[in-house]
């Protein structure tokens, strides 16, 4: 008996050791694992991604998505620019995709990270890859990434 109490003592005091102040780090900010252990520790951290993982199949999505007092996470955020933007000026950036340079399309290439002259001519030369028959402007959101990978532009996506 005294050593199992003598492991559970020296974990004990090796967690503290290694649970330094993780206050730097925003990863686990939000989630129900919040109520469980509130401490920015390294055995905090731990606790709440294990709480938040096993809590709900919908505790995930509500931590990604903006809800469950959590702050949207930066490529979500990136994401979901790129498919308002996609969706409202679908018929401006197709007309100067066909162009191979415009406004609209300096803008989406920007928000790809990419340069706007390369953009506008891999755009204007894969157009019918890129715009989809059905107008749709997530499928077209979609085929620009598909090219730029293709192509092996030097974009940021």
């Amino acid at each position: 008996m005294n050593k199992w109490l003598l492991s559970v003592a020296l974990l004990a005091l090796g967690t503290n050791v290694f649970a330094k102040d993780m206050s730097a780090d925003k990863t686990d900010g939000c989630g129900p694992g919040w109520y469980v252990y509130k401490e920015k520790t390294l055995v905090g951290t731990t606790v709440r991604g294990t709480t938040n993982n096993i809590s709900s199949p919908w505790a995930a999505f509500g931590m990604s998505s903006g809800t469950m007092n959590c702050a949207k996470h930066d490529i979500v955020l990136k994401e979901k620019e790129k498919v308002h933007f996609t969706a409202n000026n679908y018929e401006a950036l197709v007309a100067e995709m066909a162009q191979g340079q415009g406004e609209y399309l300096n803008e989406y290439a920007h928000s790809f990270g990419c340069d706007a002259a390369q953009f506008s001519e891999m755009t204007q030369s894969n157009f019918e890859k890129i715009v989809p028959e059905s107008g749709n402007s997530v499928e077209l959101l979609i085929n620009v990434k598909r090219q730029i990978e293709t192509n092996a532009l030097n974009c940021a996506v």
